[in-house]
């Protein structure tokens, strides 16, 4: 397996639960700490990464985001939405 990570190294955490953006933190240098599942019905599991960022990688670089992302960033910024 890989070298064992220094966690005090670490500056920024991230999670997702899309193996695209996954993919994305992975080859942006982000370092995969944890994949964690979760059972919701008797056939149905979901599954999510932690990744983190490691201080001597420099300025931390996100992934791009998705454009669901992006919308939601906008509805939430839209104030004529009552709720």
């Amino acid at each position: 397996m890989g070298e064992k990570i220094d966690y005090q190294n670490i500056s920024e955490v991230a999670y997702t639960d899309s193996k695209e953006k996954a993919n994305a933190y992975l080859q942006l240098s982000w370092v995969m700490l944890n994949i964690e599942s979760t059972q919701y019905s008797e056939h149905g599991w979901n599954t999510s990464f932690v990744f983190g960022w490691l201080k001597n990688n420099g300025e931390i670089k996100y992934p791009e985001k998705s454009k669901w992302e992006k919308n939601m960033e906008e509805e939430k910024e839209d104030e004529s939405i009552p709720f």
